[in-house]
């Protein structure tokens, strides 16, 4: 035990603010006109230049950047804004083709369901035409039962104007309705057409592949601001057929509104057989990405690699970085 004399002394010089002496820090950095400096203390001026601290023997210890611009940092927080709409957009094509594949086991199931629902809407639009030729064979004998009756001179029941109206309104929503349901087939028609898409593409094009992919992300990327939804479309459509005439490129994800995915195209031995598909080690993904304060959006075209390919050359592929830097003059032409 140390005795009480003691400590009260260890008390004393704490509370004076003693200080044990230690070694200084070396510390290397660079002023603001480049020059390279050592000592073991940085001018206030210098401190956001960023340094390196060192052992005695010089071996680095701790490496401070550079602190960051306000410039920077609004970049740096729009590019993290862009890559997680990106990941939420991947992610719900993901959900979905999980779905379509547990809810129809094969292409035949997806047929013979969407042809049913077509079916369905079509009996009903012709039980719906019926009704209106029914209807208009009443409304043509309240028509001419009035006629008759005002060639006599006297007027016509109100009942019989009422009936007319009702019956006019009637035909009215009718044909509305047909007009919907024939809307609802053609969206139907889309949606199989689409599903079909999203089947073949499964055994083809790698896009299962490409959508279950867990790829890091690289420090070359694109993104092409629209102000509202016509010029983002119109922006959207230019970018689609830029990327598709990219012959090194192999469209893995091409039939959505808001994601597009290829990788560089592989070259097979054999000019019949497919290669199943596979994993890339790099691939683009061009994602849409909405503005979450209006109708504005951002085209966000990045590269994208697996972990073990990261700064090699099977990732920063000259094809795709060149790709890629002909993005921004492919729109603004």
């Amino acid at each position: 035990m140390i005795p009480a004399r003691i400590l009260r002394a260890l008390t004393l010089l704490l509370a004076g603010g003693l200080i044990l002496p230690v070694q200084a820090a070396l510390y290397r950095w660079i002023d603001e006109e480049g020059y390279v400096h050592y000592s073991d203390v940085i001018p206030p001026a210098s401190v956001r230049q960023g340094h390196t601290e060192l052992r005695k023997d010089g071996i680095t210890i701790l490496t401070v950047p550079p602190a960051l611009t306000p410039e920077q940092i609004r970049t740096d927080e729009r590019l993290e804004r862009l890559r997680a709409g990106q990941e939420r957009i991947i992610d719900r094509h993901r959900m979905e083709d999980r779905g379509l594949l547990h809810t129809f086991p094969s292409e035949g199931d997806l047929i013979h369901s969407i042809e049913n629902q077509l079916a369905a809407i079509e009996t009903m639009i012709k039980v719906t035409k019926n009704n209106i030729r029914r209807q208009e064979a009443w409304l043509a004998g309240l028509r001419t039962y009035a006629g008759n009756i005002e060639r006599t001179g006297k007027p016509v029941p109100e009942e019989f104007t009422i009936s007319s109206r009702r019956t006019e309104r009637s035909i009215q929503r009718a044909l509305a309705s047909i007009s919907t349901r024939e809307e609802q087939k053609a969206s139907i028609q889309a949606r199989l057409n689409r599903d079909l898409t999203h089947y073949r593409q499964f055994s083809v094009s790698g896009r299962s592949a490409a959508l279950g992919s867990n790829k890091r992300h690289v420090d070359h990327y694109s993104a092409v601001a629209c102000s509202n939804k016509a010029k983002c479309d119109h922006l959207w459509n230019k970018a689609l057929d830029y990327l598709a005439s990219q012959r090194e490129l192999e469209i893995q994800v091409g039939d959505s509104e808001d994601l597009f995915i290829a990788a560089p195209r592989q070259a097979t031995t054999n000019a019949i057989a497919t290669p199943p598909p596979q994993e890339r080690e790099a691939d683009l993904v061009l994602a849409r990405v909405p503005d979450d304060k209006g109708p504005a959006g951002t085209l966000f075209l990045e590269l994208r690699c697996q972990a073990a390919a990261l700064d090699s050359a099977t990732c920063l592929q000259p094809d795709l970085l060149k790709t890629l830097q002909g993005f921004d003059k492919a729109l603004t032409q």
